[in-house]
């Protein structure tokens, strides 16, 4: 057991370093490139095989799933694993931050009809570290109907309701790609779903809300499911 600690030193004499408040910190720059985009999309690609290969296809109503992955599998790589499988009459997502690229996917969701209604919502950073991220959200929130709301927010949540299923997603990872061990558990349970769908409509964000926007309503899906079945 001693030999443990061989590569360990202590020295109690050790003059007490202060932290250098004052001292400026550097800025680190992000820059986006073609190279970069064809790195995000080789990575996201690998992290769906894997996710493929693991979970089962069709989600049951009734079952919970849980995942814990290390490498490019992130929260977005569950979403888009649920859209295949169903139109989304209801999407909720919550995250700290979002990844520029994710939340271009996610409006392009928008764009193709594959989300009804969407609300998004994201940590008190938003607008001084992610604001071309929040304002394209909010564009494809604003299409449907929904919200990008702003507030104290580290959680990592996504609601599904459809017309197969409704899950609840819950993960430790952000909607930004990055190699991570993240942990992630699907729970198919309307209850569940409209647990985490209650809390978040109950918000009173800091950026407010858009004219008229109201908690998506479930009559609004079935009015949908019934139109779609004529």
């Amino acid at each position: 057991m001693s030999e443990l600690w061989d590569d360990f030193v202590f020295d109690l004499d050790m003059p007490e370093i202060k932290p250098e408040e004052d001292k400026p910190r550097p800025q680190k720059i992000r820059v986006h490139t073609q190279r970069g985009k064809q790195r995000f999309d080789m990575r996201r690609y690998a992290s769906e095989q894997a996710l493929l290969s693991a979970a089962p296809w069709h989600y049951q109503m009734g079952d919970t799933y849980h995942c814990i992955s290390f490498g490019d599998v992130d929260f977005l790589t569950f979403i888009r694993h649920a859209l295949r499988q169903q139109r989304a009459d209801y999407l909720l997502l919550s995250s700290w931050c979002y990844g520029v690229e994710d939340v271009r996917e996610i409006a392009d969701w928008v764009r193709r009809g594959l989300i009804g209604r969407l609300d998004c919502y994201m940590g008190e950073i938003a607008s001084a570290s992610y604001a071309n991220c929040q304002a394209e959200l909010d564009r494809a929130a604003r299409k449907t109907g929904g919200r990008c709301g702003i507030f104290r927010n580290h959680s990592k949540v996504g609601v599904m309701l459809g017309p197969h299923f409704d899950c609840a997603i819950t993960s430790s990872a952000n909607i930004n790609t990055n190699p991570r061990c993240e942990n992630t558990v699907i729970t198919c349970d309307h209850d569940v779903a409209l647990f985490y769908k209650g809390f978040f409509d109950a918000i009173s964000p800091f950026n407010g809300n858009p004219d008229g926007w109201k908690p998506y309503q479930e009559e609004a899906r079935n009015e949908g499911t019934e139109m779609g079945a004529d």
